[in-house]
């Protein structure tokens, strides 16, 4: 049976004596939330995330292979020994013909499960809610969430593969901020590139906080984003006359 924990950093959020619910995830976790997930979505009508999870985005050739060459060309040897490490030798004979803008896509979902972390927190409570017939929408155009990845620069996305072996640390760092309800040094830290925290963070900040508003409209809802968005949505929400409350964590 998976590890339980309880669910943290939930917020009740209310206007007009509409009451619905923020939770603030961890996509990745080594327990389960389920049996409070459970509670949750049990009186929402609604059931939002980031994206829509059951929407794969149009990938342009360009921005997934690489044509001419492979990665080992574009990546010092002592980078191209750590993608190997973590990815696999299987998954290396077809992560080297990708650009190095997908590889770091596909090895931040690697590293959580070489660590033994086996649950998806937003995809349990998006399963249950598919299963128990509610309404599930995606707050976010799913293409332009992955052009932020597609997008992003080849030369940034391979100072990002040669500090990919950090990453596993920083994972525990992130899970260490998330049972204590404060990505304050995170976000601090994502702050000394504006461009990135601009595009990743405070713009989409923006659009979840609308679409949860129109959501709110509709019903009692259940919301599940990214902890790391909660301060910048409960601001704005806030500024919109909603009233929020911390109910666990």
């Amino acid at each position: 049976m998976a590890k339980q924990e309880k669910l943290k950093n939930v917020w009740e959020v209310e206007k007009d004596g509409n009451v619905s619910y923020l939770i603030g995830s961890m996509h990745a976790l080594p327990y389960s939330h389920k049996d409070d997930l459970r509670e949750y979505l049990e009186n929402a009508e609604n059931v939002a995330f980031e994206i829509d999870l059951d929407t794969q985005p149009a990938m342009r050739p360009e921005e997934v292979y690489i044509f001419s060459g492979t990665l080992e060309d574009m990546l010092p040897e002592e980078t191209v020994e750590k993608v190997k490490k973590i990815s696999g030798l299987e998954k290396w004979q077809t992560y080297r013909h990708l650009t190095p803008q997908m590889v770091y896509m596909m090895l931040n979902q690697d590293i959580p499960k070489n660590m033994g972390w086996k649950h998806e927190m937003d995809l349990d409570c998006y399963k249950m809610a598919k299963g128990s017939g509610k309404n599930v929408v995606g707050l976010e155009d799913i293409q332009e969430h992955y052009d932020l990845f597609f997008k992003m620069p080849k030369e940034k996305a391979i100072a990002a593969l040669a500090e990919i072996d950090k990453d596993s640390g920083s994972l525990g760092k992130m899970l260490e901020l998330y049972e204590n309800g404060d990505v304050s040094p995170a976000l601090d830290e994502m702050k000394k590139d504006p461009d990135t925290y601009k595009a990743f963070v405070d713009d989409r900040d923006e659009i979840l906080a609308n679409g949860m508003e129109e959501l709110f409209e509709d019903g009692p809802s259940l919301v599940c984003v990214g902890l790391a968005h909660s301060p910048g949505i409960i601001s704005k929400l806030e500024k919109k006359g909603y009233r929020i409350k911390k109910v666990s964590g």
